[in-house]
């Protein structure tokens, strides 16, 4: 593929994850990562997700506890994607986190680490608020 090839089907991971994330497509959402990832930023010491199980979990709180707060849907404001190497990438997003009535709860800007593995990008790291 060309470069140009491999940031298009950076950008279409991304979306596949947001959508998945706002679907609240546990299944699809977890596919687009590769294990052991590892999970940083807000402060907090990086830890390494070993498995499917621990990720599929997690993203369960994390999606009930947004809930609880009034979130429906995140929003990106602004994405770029680039390539470190030739199965290796970076996706840096902006976005927000709306309630029903459209209003921001909060928002922000994360970082996710991809390679290429089998043939696909898979998201292996992830730098968030």
């Amino acid at each position: 593929m060309s470069e140009a090839d491999e940031i298009a089907a950076l950008k279409a991971l991304y979306t596949t994850y947001i959508d998945a994330w706002n679907r609240i497509d546990i299944d699809t959402y977890c596919s687009l990562f590769a294990f052991p990832m590892i999970v940083g930023g807000g402060g907090r010491v990086p830890d390494t997700v070993p498995d499917l199980a621990a990720w599929r979990a997690r993203t369960k709180g994390n999606l009930d506890a947004l809930a609880a707060r009034g979130w429906t849907i995140s929003v990106i404001d602004a994405l770029h994607v680039g390539l470190m190497a030739g199965d290796t990438g970076v996706i840096t997003v902006e976005y927000s986190r709306q309630a029903e009535d459209g209003s921001r709860i909060e928002g922000g800007t994360s970082n996710y680490l991809t390679r290429k593995l089998g043939g696909d990008w898979k998201m292996v790291g992830m730098l968030v608020p």
